[in-house]
């Protein structure tokens, strides 16, 4: 027995449930009458994979050879909410909201957002968004491409997207909306040391926007078909 009280710090009798749920506030328990469990020390936490420490004012304890945590601290470090409702006696325990978990995963940094002039070298072809202009019937967006590589390409400018605000709009949209909504100019092959310089028109983005993803299709028209995708992330505001 000497051996065995050495192991452990303190000894408790009495109804525990309260300290096991931890905060102190909880008064339930299941149990009736007195129990006796051991205070156990020196445990460790570990939460996919990062340490976590027990506050000292809590307690890790030992009865029938069963360990018990405060119910707070594990759902805290599982993103959940504990809550005591004591007129069903029940211990609730609720994840967080899963949209909200998903907007933060999803989230990109406002650092990998550029400002314009952007620039991308792609396939030997080097393309600059210079500017983009939002008005009220359509937004511009102004491009320079210098091919420096041998092969012909074509901007696709029917395929060009633009993401903003969670909302994506396409230049085929535009078509019937305004007049000239193709510049004549992404229809002709950009050739070996050629430099363009026009615009693609793209339904009408909220002036309000801060940033933009615009997604670019590049033909190379050799006969192979290639066709490359070029995102860029610009930061308007």
């Amino acid at each position: 027995m000497n051996n065995l009280l050495s192991k452990y710090k303190h000894f408790i009798t009495g109804i525990i449930i309260g300290g096991i749920l931890g905060a102190g506030t909880l008064s339930y328990a299941a149990i009736s009458g007195p129990i006796s469990a051991w205070v156990k020390e020196n445990i460790s936490f570990e939460f996919n994979g990062e340490k976590k420490e027990l506050p000292k004012s809590d307690k890790v304890l030992v009865y029938e050879n069963k360990v018990y945590v405060p119910a707070w601290f594990i759902a805290e470090n599982l993103g959940a909410t504990l809550e005591w409702n004591k007129g069903r006696k029940t211990i609730q325990i609720n994840a967080k909201n899963q949209k909200e978990k998903e907007e933060k995963q999803i989230k990109i940094p406002t650092e990998d957002y550029e400002t314009m002039p952007v620039k991308k070298l792609v396939d030997d072809v080097l393309i600059t968004v210079n500017s983009i202009s939002i008005d009220t019937d359509e937004t511009r967006v102004y491009l320079k491409v210098k091919n420096i590589g041998e092969k012909d390409i074509v901007i696709e400018q029917g395929k060009t997207k633009l993401v903003a605000n969670n909302k994506t709009y396409e230049q085929k949209d535009i078509v019937s909306k305004v007049l000239h909504a193709f510049s004549q100019i992404w229809f002709n092959n950009i050739k070996e040391d050629d430099e363009v310089e026009g615009m693609i028109k793209l339904p009408p983005i909220k002036k309000d926007t801060k940033n933009v993803t615009l997604i670019l299709k590049m033909l190379q028209n050799d006969g192979s078909g290639k066709e490359t995708e070029i995102k860029f992330n610009i930061k308007l505001k």
